[in-house]
């Protein structure tokens, strides 16, 4: 699956924008006073043949909304989730993650790198994790304003629900969130497509 031109459907939000989009990010970040900066990447994933627009909807975060796509999948639940927790697997259904190596298992608190096959990497801290359902990733990409990746997986009738969402935080995340929102959101929708055909061929 080849992204289009200028841009990455891979799990960093800034991977999504062109370059005029990100000079005037880090522009109205400096002029808020934010000096801080670490290289850092979200995690994208993914559902089945009906895709579906989730949001923007409202979280407790500053009340800042969280922007979501979901899919729906013939796959079942446990598979969906084994592939998903496992991250030594994102490199061979992804289609633009080369590899991703944590510094320990996969449990709250662990963080680690993801190289991209575009050659970039990106830092990854997991926040929160409820087996078998959902977990959340953070990354920061833009100075003093981290992002947050939420990856849940549900049963449904036929199989199950993947959806993945991401909320920014920060002092400007009124501003930043429906600037980038959608736009990065739009990015899950190649992901969450490839997560359920790998799940799909797995039976």
């Amino acid at each position: 699956m080849t992204p289009s031109p200028g841009t990455e459907n891979g799990l960093h939000p800034v991977d999504h924008l062109s370059p005029v989009e990100i000079e005037e990010l880090a522009q109205a970040t400096r002029f808020s006073g934010s000096s801080s900066y670490r290289d850092g990447n979200p995690t994208g994933i993914a559902g089945p043949a009906i895709m579906r627009r989730e949001g923007p909807t409202h979280t407790k975060e500053g009340q800042v909304a969280e922007h979501a796509r979901s899919r729906d999948t013939t796959a079942s639940p446990d598979t969906l989730w084994q592939i998903w927790s496992d991250p030594t697997t994102w490199g061979e259904w992804n289609p633009d993650v080369a590899q991703v190596k944590l510094d320990g298992p996969f449990a709250v608190g662990t963080s680690g790198e993801m190289f991209m096959t575009s050659g970039r990497h990106h830092k990854i801290t997991i926040e929160s994790i409820e087996s078998g359902k959902q977990f959340a990733l953070l990354a920061t990409a833009i100075p003093g304003h981290p992002f947050l990746f939420r990856c849940e997986v549900a049963a449904t009738g036929s199989g199950s629900r993947v959806t993945q969402g991401v909320t920014v935080r920060g002092p400007l995340a009124g501003l930043l969130s429906p600037m980038m929102g959608e736009k990065v959101a739009e990015g899950f929708v190649p992901i969450l497509n490839a997560l359920a055909k790998q799940a799909e061929s797995k039976g």
